[in-house]
């Protein structure tokens, strides 16, 4: 760093410009330095003194080096406290948005990503100098590809790192920019329309929506609509590099109405279309369905890293439109022929849910189960035919079904079509717990018994459960009246009977 210093400060553009890239190719992979903090500082200072001067704004290759320079000490917080200042925020974002050179702006993007990145607290004083207007104020100059692709992806992360951080900054950055994004990725949108193909400015799009869209009331349904619409042309996409936009398209519909969720399926136009159903262009919605296929086959499956936007997404699609639920149930749950395994034990993605639904994580077996049960239009027997009642207890107990009547449901309006039993499923022997085949081991061991030694040994069973409860080994629960679970767990005597 002291060579650096010494360069900047020599006056000399030249040595300037030569030791500081220098010390950006032996530095680029480095995030901690041996230097003392006055070094850092002192270098700091010298290189916004340096950025401030006419001349070197005047030479691009020199600022972007220098603001390349910052990024690059900036990733450690000691001696930076000079670029975390209101004014060094100010600055900074006036060189990512006014100085009509791409590559000076494209530097300075990355530098204020990476301070943001650091902290909340400089996510929030970023906003509050007004560097998120000044992007926004881009829409003329983007539509006429004044601003590269580069620096128009940088300011989006800038954007999305604002408003993922300080959550504070998403009402006033969705009421200035949302409409902007989406129209942004339309027909005829920035960048000639050119960056409605790009998948990295697409993905950070989305990314923003997002968050912008969180617990949001405030928005007009039509420009969400609008948005559902491009997210459609985007799934529908074949391109292999759009596999990470496709992903953030779909968390970013976690957050879109029901309303807005239609706009996945269309009429079936003229030209010809992928996938049909019911005179429907399902495409996107088969996009969806072939990530869920890749995501329930990777050992990421488990965490739901992947998997909880993607079903939480799914279940809102299939309560908000029918022909989309219809769909989903053919593709995943179709009518079930003679029973030869357990539900788990299913060829395909029907297998690969349905052993989900005991997953270790919390969050992934209750969304599973969530979206099965809609597929299901919410039917217990349905549900419990297709899953197995031990697979579906779970679901069932937390909302108060378990005790429910085969035909009843816990809520949802659903049209009354036909049942889903073919004839191979009604000659079938089946297991109602398990849901596969009833397996045949032999005499039942109570059919030998007289009533008196099943009671005895029905007591011994009960004495067994009061013993684990009362040692803490296990928590017995019964069903209340209402079909929910209670702590209580009686024995009944001799005399009571």
């Amino acid at each position: 760093m002291d060579a650096c210093l010494s360069a900047v400060r020599s006056g000399s553009s030249a040595k300037a410009l030569a030791a500081l890239k220098g010390f950006n190719e032996a530095n680029a992979t480095r995030f901690t330095f041996a230097d003392a903090e006055s070094t850092r500082e002192a270098l700091v200072g010298a290189l916004v003194a340096e950025l401030r001067r006419d001349e070197t704004i005047r030479q691009p290759e020199l600022a972007s080096t220098t603001l390349e320079t910052l990024k690059i000490v900036s990733r450690e917080r000691i001696g930076i406290d000079a670029l975390l200042s209101d004014e060094g925020l100010r600055f900074l974002g006036q060189l990512a948005t006014e100085s009509k050179s791409n590559q000076i702006e494209e530097s300075a993007l990355k530098c204020l990503c990476n301070l943001v990145y650091k902290s909340p607290k400089t996510a929030l004083a970023c906003f509050n100098q007004d560097v998120l207007v000044g992007i926004a104020r881009r829409p003329d100059a983007v539509a006429a590809a004044a601003v590269s692709r580069d620096v128009r992806f940088f300011e989006l992360r800038l954007v999305f790192l604002v408003t993922a951080l300080a959550p504070d900054t998403r009402v006033a950055t969705r009421r200035r920019m949302l409409v902007g994004l989406v129209d942004a990725i339309g027909p005829g949108g920035g960048g000639g329309g050119a960056w409605r193909d790009d998948p990295g400015v697409l993905s950070e799009t989305f990314k923003i929506v997002f968050t912008l869209t969180m617990d949001a009331e405030d928005v007009d349904a039509t420009v969400l609509k609008r948005f559902v619409g491009h997210v459609r042309v985007v799934l529908c996409s074949t391109r292999e590099d759009m596999r990470e936009a496709k992903g953030h398209a779909v968390n970013a519909l976690v957050n879109m109405p029901q309303s807005a969720l239609s706009e996945l399926v269309t009429p079936v136009r003229e030209e010809a279309s992928a996938f049909l159903f019911d005179d429907r262009d399902v495409s996107a919605v088969r996009s969806v369905i072939d990530m869920l296929e890749n995501a329930t086959t990777t050992a990421k499956s488990a965490s739901g890293d992947e998997l909880v936007p993607m079903m939480t997404a799914l279940s809102n699609c299939a309560r908000a439109n029918r022909i989309i639920r219809k769909y989903l149930r053919s593709q995943i749950l179709p009518p079930i022929g003679r029973v030869l395994h357990k539900p788990e034990d299913s060829p395909g993605l029907k297998g690969r849910l349905v052993r989900l639904m005991t997953s270790p994580s919390s969050n992934v077996s209750t969304l599973v189960a969530d979206f099965l049960f809609v597929l299901c239009k919410e039917n217990v027997s349905r549900f419990t035919k297709h899953t197995g009642y031990g697979n579906a207890a779970g679901l069932l107990l937390q909302r108060g079904l378990l005790g429910a009547a085969a035909s009843n449901r816990s809520g949802g309006d659903y049209s009354t079509d036909e049942g889903s039993d073919t004839e191979d499923y009604l000659e079938s022997s089946v297991d109602p717990v398990t849901g596969g085949p009833v397996k045949h081991v032999g005499p039942n061991p109570l059919d030998s018994m007289t009533e008196e030694e099943k009671e005895a040994e029905a007591e011994k069973l009960v004495n067994l459960f009061d013993q684990l409860n009362k040692t803490g080994v296990i928590q017995v629960k019964s069903l209340g009246a209402d079909g929910k679970e209670t702590d209580q767990f009686s024995r009944r005597s001799a005399a009571e009977d």
